[in-house]
């Protein structure tokens, strides 16, 4: 179990709290930190009465938690009403007060290779260059303090009920988020003889809670990287002949090794996979298959993109400098071989699956400098209205927002840039060129009834087969009558469609009832057509 934050508003809400770990596994809510109408309260009595709410809600909380642990049992605080009550707009948000991270490195020898370069103006040589400046901006934009976080710290209490430490039992408005990490480099399959370790590890369960902490553990990456990790790269390389087409990293393989290595870590956080890459020759599944395989639980998946922003080219109908070869990527800049291809969209679109992000440096940057409410027009962060909005309370940096907080599978999303980190240039613009290209067309394919049928259980099912939920509504006036519209973003821009019409049943709870489905597939009309 986790010890769990959650938020609710009629247009955003968010969560978070910071309670030293107790002795006894807790999970549930910790407390409500935010709160943002949709309509704003101008009234002061009813501002006040809000206020009262939030506060007797979070009493509650901490009051079962201190029983609780009293009493030495399992804990797991759920409330059954909140200070607002909820809408089909609703955007609830989690924070923990642990996040747990896997920090993976895609040990290829790409990694390492000159390719696509040399003579610009980063002056890195290979990807792994650049390493060192993301993981120190990633792990400290990722502890700096969260304002307007003002939560009641309850301090740790023994068997008795006592409180222990007294020094974390106050009022603060800050927030510093707590990290476990394990990092890892995982090796490709084709250069990993019989018998020989497929990763290789750093540390397990190291604790990051201030910037000096995060420094301490940035700089033994960047240590450990550029002498263990390349040496090993190199080992490895010589033992196949040098061959660059044996060299090809597995995705699957990869979030494999990377789930394993979340057993190290508190199963109270929540999960997190990081991968530092260059984003070249990386072996991905569809997204159906990536979705099968993992059942698209709360665990997403994050890409630092180590390559530069140069070495991706975003379309072929741009001009091309120098000569193009047969035997270099005609979609990328012409010093890569083509056994060395640019998978950076495919990564990206996996990443938007799993809801976790895709960042190069230059977003990195933006990301760790761009705080909530404080958001520059001209900002690609501004696009996030939840985000950008100027009346929250809680202000965490936009990395913070995207990896610490968590909006809900639950909420709807109109808008693909709502809860999204915006993506790199070069990411961007591909998508872009690839969308004047393609007319989309949408066809039904299947439909089916369910009766009965349990809707809290459809909906789960959806969720965890990595459908999001993109419009709730009603078709007439009836309580007891909802629509869902699903949603799951395919390769090519083809979406499948999964829309629920369901209907209560009189005789039962309103959790039961009958519904009817729909299937559709939108995209390029030839292909739909073929489908």
């Amino acid at each position: 179990c986790r010890d769990d934050t959650n938020n609710n508003n009629n247009n955003t809400s968010h969560s978070n709290a910071e309670v030293p770990r107790p002795v006894n596994t807790t999970c549930g809510i910790v407390a409500l930190l935010e709160c943002i109408p949709q309509i704003p309260i101008k009234q002061p009595k009813k501002r006040k009465r809000l206020l009262k709410r939030i506060k007797e809600f979070n009493k509650r909380a901490e009051d079962a938690r201190k029983k609780n642990l009293k009493e030495e049992k399992f804990y797991c605080h759920q409330p059954s009403e909140l200070p607002l009550k909820l809408n089909f707009n609703t955007r609830v948000a989690f924070a923990y007060e642990l996040t747990r991270i896997v920090f993976c490195i895609d040990a290829s020898p790409t990694l390492t290779s000159t390719f696509g370069n040399t003579g610009h103006v980063d002056g890195a040589i290979c990807a792994m260059d650049r390493l060192g400046k993301m993981v120190q901006m990633f792990f400290n934009g990722l502890v700096q303090p969260i304002a307007g976080a003002a939560v009641k710290r309850s301090g740790i209490y023994n068997g008795n009920g006592d409180q222990v430490d007294t020094t974390t039992s106050h009022d603060s408005p800050w927030w510093v988020p707590e990290l476990a990490v394990t990092v890892i480099a995982v090796f490709p399959p084709a250069m990993t003889r019989e018998g020989e370790k497929p990763i290789n590890v750093l540390v397990a369960d190291y604790s990051v809670q201030d910037v000096a902490s995060a420094n301490r553990l940035a700089d033994e990456i960047i240590e450990w990287a550029a002498v263990e990790v390349e040496s090993e790269i190199a080992a490895r390389l010589g033992r196949v002949g040098g061959r660059l087409d044996c060299s090809s990293s597995c995705l699957k393989d990869i979030v494999e090794k990377c789930d394993e290595a979340l057993l190290t870590l508190p199963s109270r956080g929540r999960p997190v996979i990081v991968l530092a890459t260059d984003c070249r020759a990386i072996e991905c599944e569809s997204i159906l298959d990536f979705a099968k395989d993992r059942n698209m639980r709360d665990t997403p998946l994050n890409v630092l993109d180590l390559s530069g922003s140069h070495s991706h080219r975003t379309g072929v109908s741009l001009a091309h400098e120098g000569p193009n070869y047969l035997t270099f990527d005609a979609d990328g800049p012409s010093s890569f071989p083509l056994i060395i291809p640019d998978d950076s969209l495919h990564l990206y679109n996996i990443c938007i699956s799993t809801r976790g992000y895709f960042i190069d440096s230059e977003r990195l940057q933006d990301a760790v400098n761009t705080y909530a409410g404080d958001v520059d027009p001209s900002s690609p962060f501004y696009q996030d209205v939840y985000f950008s909005v100027r009346r929250r309370v809680v202000n965490p940096n936009a990395l913070q927002w995207h990896t610490i907080f968590s909006l809900s599978p639950c909420c709807p999303f109109l808008n693909a840039s709502w809860g999204n980190m915006p993506p790199p240039f070069h990411v961007l613009e591909r998508h872009q060129i690839a969308a004047k290209q393609v007319v989309s067309n949408k066809a039904m394919f299947f439909s089916y009834p369910l009766n009965p049928v349990r809707v809290k259980g459809v909906l789960i099912m959806r969720i965890i087969d990595g459908y999001r939920p993109r419009r709730y509504g009603t078709s007439s006036q009836d309580d007891d009558k909802v629509s869902i519209q699903f949603s799951m973003k395919l390769e090519l821009g083809t979406i499948l469609h999964y829309e629920f019409s369901y209907v209560a049943s009189p005789f039962h709870n309103a959790m039961v009832g009958s519904a009817y489905v729909k299937i559709s597939l939108s995209g390029e009309p030839s292909f739909v057509q073929m489908i």
